[in-house]
């Protein structure tokens, strides 16, 4: 039984080689990365991949903790593949492709949950983040720390309503759970300092003082130094806006030069910048992560109006430059091009 087990595996693992190599050859060299699948001829024949063979493809692409988003369409190849055929069982791993297919097809990768993060950051929308998390706990990303990041930095980045407030600080208290169970679960785990400062910050605005005293605690445990103008920012460092509302030489309005300097401004009213780090410390970042980091994002309806404050009119008129690569975007409309 273990023999043929065995030899059922492999071939399997023969069909899926196979299977790919042809449905992607511009990846391979036929010459070199082909393997050598012979043809049986004595009857039973494994030409024509197995249920267990699309299982192996689809965890060879969606394997736990990838950050691909190219092989996403490969699960269409494969559905399209199998539409209108009829099956019999032939691997002991037949019954697992039902089961894989359909957590790769119904469950969200965790960079698509940061992306909506970010579209609801644009859209100025962030009361909705503690459900994106409530629904990321669903879907099994709860260790992932990207996306707890990501949050944490969303709710603490700027103050909201005492009552949105509150639901921020439940939203640290779960999110500051996982990290204590991912503890318990490793011994040597180490908490990023951003995350606790962001808990931190979160504990306070949300009134749970004595949960933020606590934080303090782990910041030692962790090595870690506490950013303390962050956490008491309105005492220790006042917001400082270098705007000239009246010039000594003609008594005009005067434009902050470090906006037009790091930000572009749309006819729309929205605002464009670069993501932070997008030039520190690339030699250690991978990549997936030096992509993310080349490309531009919108300011929110809060930081848009901001900016507009601190530039003059001057720089909100509409101009005309040749091959603008931003044309399309300067008319914001609701219609499809």
């Amino acid at each position: 039984m273990e023999s043929r087990s065995f030899l059922l595996a492999k071939k399997s693992g023969e069909n899926a080689a196979k299977f790919i190599v042809n449905s992607h050859p511009k990846y391979f060299q036929k010459d070199v990365a082909e393997p050598h699948i012979p043809v049986r001829k004595d009857g039973l024949s494994f030409t024509k991949p197995s249920l267990a063979t699309y299982h192996h493809i689809i965890h060879l692409f969606y394997h736990r903790g990838s950050s691909l988003k190219t092989s996403s369409l490969i699960i269409y190849d494969i559905m399209n593949e199998l539409e209108g055929r009829k099956f019999s069982p032939r691997d002991l791993d037949d019954d697992k492709f039902f089961q894989l297919a359909m957590n790769v097809v119904f469950f969200p990768h965790s960079q698509a949950l940061i992306d909506l993060l970010q579209a609801l950051d644009v859209s100025n929308r962030l009361e909705m983040v503690p459900q994106i998390w409530k629904d990321s706990k669903e879907y099994g990303h709860t260790f992932r720390a990207n996306l707890r990041e990501e949050i944490l930095m969303l709710l603490a980045r700027d103050k909201h309503p005492p009552e949105l407030q509150v639901a921020f600080a439940d939203c640290a208290a779960d999110i500051k759970s996982t990290y204590e169970s991912q503890d318990a679960l490793q011994t040597a785990h180490d908490w990023p300092a951003n995350t606790l400062q962001y808990i931190a910050v979160l504990f306070l605005r949300g009134g749970r003082t004595q949960e933020a005293w606590k934080m303090l605690a782990l910041f030692k445990k962790h090595n870690k130094i506490p950013r303390v103008a962050a956490l008491v920012p309105s005492v220790l460092k006042p917001p400082v806006r270098t705007l000239t509302y009246c010039s000594t030489r003609k008594g005009k309005r005067k434009t902050v030069k470090s906006v037009v300097h790091r930000f572009l401004r749309l006819h729309s009213g929205l605002w464009l910048r670069r993501k932070a780090g997008y030039k520190k410390k690339l030699w250690k970042k991978s990549t997936a992560r030096k992509k993310r980091l080349r490309e531009f994002v919108f300011c929110n309806k809060t930081q848009s109006k901001l900016l507009d404050k601190m530039t003059t009119s001057f720089w909100k008129r509409r101009n005309w430059y040749a091959d603008d690569p931003y044309l399309m975007y300067h008319d914001r409309t609701n219609l499809r091009v």
